[in-house]
């Protein structure tokens, strides 16, 4: 199982910043619960809205269905709002009914991580919750990355390693705790937790994506593509060695087409 990994940045309630990140290896097992193929291109975060992030880990169909679901309704609008713009406790009900439909009863294969940001009192919020029952836990800011998916050793050896990284260089942006939480994942890659990996950010400004790049092969060196207001900026084992003001898209095009810049 994959590894969600939900950081978010204030004292206790009071969130200013909240961070998500996750890798993108589907392993898929045959009857017995063996290895028999994987792919590297699932996609387990995503930008439901534009106050509402989510992570998960589990079963990748059945969450895929239901991310598809929760993307329908938080679109229809109630009085003329989405109903995304809502608030916040009545979003994550409508969320939480699509959730319970999709899933069968007593399945406890899957979770899932929410960051949201409520308009009605301008708080970031993070929420986890599991399969069947689904119901909405509110968490509380604590210097510690939540964590969902994979198994008790390697949520220890990923907490390990982020809390070792913090001490040594202390974070002092969000791009910098993003940085620490991918350190951490790269030494904890396996046959399930692998592939490229992303951290999504909810703050003031919105929610974006601010690294997105392979995991570390042994000592190979990061590449992270951080987007900013500004454009786009690629670091390689933190150090800048290119910005450009272009969108990813334009990036991508000039890509395919051969131009280094």
């Amino acid at each position: 199982m994959t590894l969600i990994a939900a950081l978010p940045l204030g004292i206790n309630y009071d969130i200013k910043t909240i961070l998500i990140a996750g890798d993108s290896r589907i392993v898929d097992l045959n009857e017995k619960g063996r290895y028999r193929n994987h792919t590297d291109t699932g996609q387990k975060l995503f930008n439901l809205a534009p106050n509402i992030i989510t992570g998960f880990a589990g079963d990748y169909i059945l969450a895929s269905k239901a991310i598809t679901e929760i993307n329908k309704i938080l679109k229809k609008k109630v009085a003329s709002q989405p109903i995304y713009s809502l608030r916040i406790d009545i979003v994550m009900s409508r969320i939480r009914v699509v959730m319970k439909e999709v899933w069968p009863e007593g399945d406890k294969s899957t979770s899932f991580l929410f960051a949201v940001h409520d308009s009605f009192d301008n708080r970031r919020k993070l929420y986890v919750s599991h399969s069947p029952e689904f119901k909405m836990e509110r968490l509380s800011a604590n210097n510690k990355p939540y964590l969902i998916g994979s198994d008790d050793v390697t949520r220890i050896t990923f907490t390990h390693h982020y809390e070792t990284y913090t001490k040594k260089n202390l974070p002092r942006s969000k791009e910098e705790f993003g940085n620490h939480i991918m350190m951490a994942m790269g030494k904890v890659l396996s046959l399930e937790i692998n592939g490229i990996f992303s951290c999504y950010c909810l703050d003031y400004d919105g929610n974006y994506t601010i690294h997105h790049g392979y995991m570390p092969i042994e000592e190979a060196k990061w590449i992270f593509d951080t987007e900013g207001k500004d454009g786009w900026e690629r670091k390689v084992d933190q150090k800048t060695i290119l910005k450009t003001s272009k969108l990813s898209s334009e990036v991508l095009d000039d890509l395919r087409r051969g131009k280094r810049k």
